[in-house]
């Protein structure tokens, strides 16, 4: 009796190692890690950005816009009347140093126009011209005697530098305007139209 129950104990003992150490059982193998790739490496294999082409400019620049047209009028007229107007008066009135307001007459014409530069140039040859004549006049009458020899000279250059003067005067006397461009006319034309489900009568027009 006692010898079965040492086998079976023993038997016991036996199946219980076998049920703690599984046969067959194996280790696991770590794996290997993946050698990773260089930077530089994947920046090489890495596809290139495609470059944009630019926009190809223009051959030709836009044209420049056109200058609208102008046309010159002449207002040498108000010179004329400014002068008439001073000299006239210095001979009615006997005062000949009335006469000395031509001298500023073109210019205050000039000026009313807009036009300063050529007030300012008014005055300067109203002043020398008429000077530069007498000049020339009395040059002209030197070795006369008397009292008037060589006035008449003198007087002539004075009147032929004050004429110069006008001249000049009245040819600077322009404005520049521009042209408005014509306006569209109105036309009225009748219409009519014949068929022969009746007649069509209207106007036409063009704005």
């Amino acid at each position: 009796m006692k010898l079965v129950i040492a086998s079976a104990v023993l038997a016991n003992i036996l199946s219980g190692t076998a049920i703690a150490e599984p046969a067959g059982t194996t280790e696991a193998v770590p794996a290997s890690p993946t050698p990773s790739t260089p930077a530089f490496a994947r920046s090489l294999a890495a596809p290139a950005p495609t470059a944009l082409p630019l926009a190809t400019p223009a051959l030709t620049q836009p044209s420049p816009k056109a200058p609208a047209p102008t046309e010159l009028k002449w207002y040498g007229w108000q010179v004329l009347l400014a002068d008439g107007a001073i000299l006239g008066f210095a001979v009615l009135s006997r005062q000949a140093d009335v006469a000395v307001g031509w001298v500023g007459a073109g210019a205050a014409v000039h000026a009313g126009n807009g036009h300063y530069g050529r007030s300012a140039a008014s005055v300067g040859l109203r002043v020398a011209l008429p000077f530069l004549g007498a000049a020339l006049g009395a040059s002209g009458s030197r070795g006369c005697t008397g009292d008037f020899c060589g006035l008449g000279d003198v007087v002539g250059g004075a009147l032929v530098g004050a004429g110069i003067a006008e001249v000049v005067d009245l040819v600077m006397a322009t404005n520049e305007h521009e042209v408005a461009p014509p306006k569209p006319s109105t036309s009225w034309t009748p219409v009519a139209s014949v068929r022969p489900a009746g007649a069509t009568f209207g106007i036409a027009a063009r704005f």
